[in-house]
């Protein structure tokens, strides 16, 4: 079952578009979330959501 996310948030709305946007980016968090996450300041609760795959393909579609 998918992870509850704040899709308010600026920067997890600036990770989802990025995600839709940029082939590279998406393969990057849907394979090594750690790396491709690195660089923003998330609350341990986004953090662990986007690194979720099945709540990140849900949050994608």
């Amino acid at each position: 079952m998918p992870m509850s996310i704040n899709r308010k948030s600026k920067v997890v709305a600036e990770i989802l578009e990025r995600a839709a946007t940029d082939a590279a980016f998406r393969t990057l968090l849907l394979t090594n979330p750690a790396a491709a996450l690195a660089g923003y300041s998330l609350t341990d609760e986004e953090r662990a959501a986007l690194s979720d795959r099945a709540t990140l393909l849900d949050l994608l579609q």
